[in-house]
């Protein structure tokens, strides 16, 4: 289940993201708060020159046990 945002828009999953990254990637990563907001602005400045892309792959499984018993 592919989420692509070809905007930076408020309206899109991505955008959101990209606050809780920052935030969480500053707290629990060798990345400092300034290098975390550079690559935010970075995002940002992409989307004014409608460069902006995103995308994230998501998979969902079914497992059952070979005997169709839970």
């Amino acid at each position: 289940m592919p989420m692509f945002n070809l905007a930076y828009d408020p309206d899109t999953y991505s955008y959101g993201w990209i606050t809780l990254v920052v935030s969480f990637v500053s707290r629990w990563s060798d990345v400092s708060k300034q290098e975390a907001k550079a690559w935010a602005e970075d995002l940002r400045q992409l989307g004014e020159r409608g460069e902006y892309f995103f995308s994230l792959n998501r998979y969902q499984f079914l497992v059952e046990k070979p005997d169709g018993k839970n």
